[in-house]
Formats: C-alpha cells, sequence, structure tokens
C-alpha cells in the first residue's frame, strides 16, 4: 500500500469527520477525514481563536477557498491554503491552513429602481438581490492576520472597519450588503483579492441605506 493511502487510511480510523462543500455554490463535495493542530501557545488573539493547522488526505477533494464543517461541532472553516506535501515523487497529504467561520448570513447586492410611489420620477429606492445564502465567513473587528499598515493605505478609515473573510468564489463586491444572521447590515467598502489564492478580505462598515 501506499504511503498516501496508508495516512487516508489512518485519518479515517482517528482523524476528524467533515463535510466539503464549494465556496461559491455551496454544493456539497466530499465527506473526508482530516487531523489537525491548535496553536494554544501563541500569543497572538486572531491566531488563537480562529487559526487552525490541518493535515487533508492527498486525494481530498477540497481546496483553497471551500468551507468544510466538523460532523460532531457543526464549526465550519474556510480552507485559506492548500499545500501538497510529497515524498518520493508521490503527494502523500495535504497540509491545509483553515480560519473558523464565525458568521453565516446572507450577501445582497444593490440596484436602483424608480420608487412608484414617488410624484417625482428621479426618485428612486434601493433593491437588494441575494447573491448568497447562507454565506460563511469570519468577520473580525481587527485585523490581527497580516502586516498591513491600515493607516499607510486607507487612513482611519480602515480603522472603523471591520473585516471579513470570505472565499472568493461568493464574487462579494464594493457596495454589496452583508447580512448576519443577528440581524445587522454591513456595506462593503474594501475589497481585497490577492491577500490569499481563494479568499477575499473585504472591509465593512454599518449599511445606513
Amino acid at each position: 500500500m501506499a504511503l498516501g493511502d496508508e495516512i487516508r487510511d489512518v485519518l479515517k480510523t482517528v482523524g476528524t469527520k467533515l463535510s466539503v462543500y464549494a465556496g461559491g455554490s455551496g454544493e456539497s463535495l466530499a465527506t473526508e477525514y482530516i487531523d489537525y493542530d491548535v496553536n494554544i501557545r501563541t500569543s497572538n488573539p486572531f491566531h488563537r481563536e480562529f487559526f487552525l493547522e490541518t493535515t487533508f488526505p492527498y486525494d481530498s477533494k477540497a481546496s483553497a477557498g471551500d468551507v468544510i464543517t466538523f460532523a460532531v461541532t457543526g464549526q465550519s472553516f474556510v480552507i485559506m491554503t492548500k499545500t501538497p506535501v510529497i515524498f518520493e515523487n508521490a503527494v502523500i497529504e495535504n497540509d491545509n491552513v483553515v480560519y473558523r467561520c464565525n458568521v453565516s448570513g446572507e450577501l445582497l447586492r444593490p440596484s436602483q429602481q424608480i420608487n412608484p410611489d414617488a410624484l417625482n420620477s428621479e426618485n428612486y429606492v434601493n433593491v437588494f438581490a441575494s447573491v448568497r445564502n447562507p454565506c460563511y465567513g469570519l468577520l473580525t473587528e481587527s485585523n490581527y492576520d497580516n502586516d498591513w499598515d491600515v493607516q499607510k493605505e486607507f487612513g482611519n478609515y480602515a480603522r472603523r472597519e471591520m473585516f471579513l473573510y470570505v472565499p472568493n468564489a461568493v464574487g462579494i463586491e464594493i457596495e454589496d450588503r452583508y447580512m448576519p444572521i443577528s440581524g445587522e447590515y454591513y456595506k462593503v467598502g474594501i475589497v481585497r483579492r490577492r491577500v490569499f489564492p481563494e479568499t477575499d478580505i473585504a472591509m465593512l462598515s454599518e449599511d445606513t441605506r
């Protein structure tokens, strides 16, 4: 038996069962077993709270940008990176970094339409169309995850914002509205698309539209 098959069998015996969903469509892709480590010694609050290093089987259907959900806890995670481990010219496992999703909600996109009740034909109302529901992501008040100089790049604007990590395939855009199931309304102000391979980081602020 090849080493990759042996590792996969061990993961299936002692690992954690999860479901894999496509980041964009939410389609169920596979049921797999993984191993993971929690870094409890780190002083970085972001890593301690949301970051997991994981081992997936060599033939995993999961890709960067997909969402996984643990069978036992129901917790969902976005796969940030997928790194094949090669031994003797063959992939034996995938070392993936995942971030825990702490929000689920609906992503909506605005379009202006004429208000049929207005006397002035130039009077418009905002109408929001659903883009993705449910839309899983990681919502944080501070961007602990990298070395952005937010003061230099975005000035005080960035310091007032929330950060939403969301799969790139969802297609989040500037001016979109994100509505978590907790009931808040957030407006997308800036989207950074190249920090991670298949995950976008959107800056959100309170949406008063």
